[in-house]
């Protein structure tokens, strides 16, 4: 988004620019022409405050979620992805909204053609967007259907506001500017840039209370409660169970980039937390995924464990917080 500023030459007209005659006259006005100028300031002013709360009036509203089911660590799944309704186009079309996605828009269709490039606008919960787009797609995005994501809505498009995932009532809301910055329950967030476009929302993980590093808070990993990214981390929360079929471990089978991976799932034997919440699910850990974050992580904080919360990701206070209300 922009953000319109107030630079002095919109209030001030100089004199270069009127004739040499005028400006002489203008100054014989003596009181007269001195409250014309000060009407204009004004008048300038007052339109530009009015724009400013246009702005920010605009520059908030919500949007329904929704769930869509599929197949996840514990079989079938009523919350295995989350999507919410956003305006492609001027046309109604679900998209999948992911806080692992550093960039505003990411389509689901990858094949460019050869047609060149068209601007498509997304808009949604009173933001909009307008996405480089090859035409092909640009095409295909006219005709999404009730249920199915054409893409994911990621980090870069709410950054510069708070992002309000209401689990309950099924609602999302944005509101421009932080909304956590006095309150005192909230968990602080760092939300870091690993690209030029972007960044990605971590938050604390405790270990039996003990703070042990931070997890990457990702809405796009919606059936997962914790995963952790490393054999030795997923090793130290569950005493070492075998990556193997058992009666304790379950295997399961995803779908990423093409190629089929072989994931493990158990229950933690420590007390795992983001920030204070108990983060009560299973713990999931895919070897061969190969997400390699630029920095050390503790592994990746999913919403299988916020069933029926309220989380709020304030991106310009870098905090947030999860609640049931």
């Amino acid at each position: 988004m922009s953000y319109p500023s107030a630079s002095p030459r919109m209030f001030v007209t100089p004199t270069s620019r009127i004739g040499h005659k005028e400006y002489l006259a203008e100054k014989n006005l003596g009181f007269n022409g001195g409250f014309r100028r000060l009407q204009t300031f004004l008048v300038a002013v007052v339109t530009f405050a009015l724009c400013q709360i246009s702005n920010l009036a605009q520059a908030q509203g919500t949007a329904p979620l929704f769930w869509l089911a599929g197949s996840g660590p514990t079989g079938p799944q009523a919350h295995f992805v989350l999507t919410v309704s956003a305006k492609v186009q001027g046309r109604s079309c679900k998209m999948q909204l992911d806080t692992g996605l550093n960039e505003a828009v990411r389509w689901q269709e990858v094949n460019p053609g050869a047609e060149g490039m068209a601007r498509v606008k997304v808009s949604i919960a009173g933001l909009s967007t307008s996405i480089a787009t090859p035409r092909t797609i640009a095409r295909h995005l006219r005709d999404c259907g009730p249920d199915a994501p054409v893409g994911s809505l990621g980090n870069a498009l709410f950054e510069h506001g708070s992002l309000t995932l209401d689990l309950a009532k099924m609602q999302l809301r944005y509101q421009r500017g932080s909304v956590l910055a006095a309150d005192a329950a909230a968990e602080p967030m760092h939300y870091v840039r690993w690209t030029a476009q972007g960044g990605h929302p971590l938050v604390e993980i405790r270990q039996d209370s003990a703070l042990v590093g931070d997890g990457l808070l990702d809405t796009g990993s919606a059936s997962f409660g914790f995963a952790p990214l490393s054999q030795p981390q997923w090793d130290r929360v569950t005493s070492s169970a075998p990556l193997a079929e058992s009666k304790d471990v379950r295997t399961f089978p995803i779908s990423s980039w093409g190629r089929q991976h072989t994931c493990f799932d158990t229950a933690p034997t420590a007390r795992l937390q983001a920030g204070h919440w108990d983060l009560k699910t299973s713990v999931t850990y895919c070897p061969e995924l190969g997400f390699n974050p630029p920095q050390k992580l503790e592994g990746i904080v999913g919403l299988a464990a916020f069933s029926g919360a309220v989380i709020t990701i304030d991106y310009r206070g870098e905090r947030w917080r999860a609640t049931r209300e």
